[in-house]
């Protein structure tokens, strides 16, 4: 997992300026106009079937990027409890591959991620009797 220590680690000459910045993980790879839960969303797609049965859930998978933007290695680490979303979770990180080449100077090896997908409807139509 890459962690904001990670990346102080990565780069000691920069710690001090990070910390005095407020920088993070995710802040510093958004600066870098590296965001990989933009592209995931944009692939995700809520499956009709939970929607009409209005099943909702968080899935938190766990994959590696590649210095040059491949994905592998995709993987539930919770499930939401339902297979369906837990399938539509995998399936919108694998459509997203390949994302952006990560920073060069930031990430020489593959990185391993980890984030939470949601599945959820504020407003499932209701039925009148």
């Amino acid at each position: 997992m890459i962690t904001d220590q990670h990346i102080k680690n990565q780069h000691p000459k920069n710690k001090d300026l990070y910390d005095a910045l407020g920088f993070t993980m995710k802040s510093y790879l958004e600066y870098h106009g590296y965001n990989d839960t933009a592209k995931i969303e944009r692939h995700k797609k809520y499956p009709d079937t939970a929607k009409n049965k209005q099943i909702e859930g968080n899935v938190t998978v766990r994959f590696t990027i590649t210095p040059k933007g491949s994905v592998y290695r995709v993987e539930i680490v919770k499930s939401s409890g339902h297979s369906i979303l837990d399938t539509a979770a995998l399936k919108a990180v694998n459509d997203a591959d390949p994302f952006p080449k990560p920073p060069a100077r930031l990430f020489k090896r593959d990185i391993p991620l980890e984030l939470t997908i949601a599945f959820e409807s504020t407003c499932f139509e209701r039925k009148t009797l």
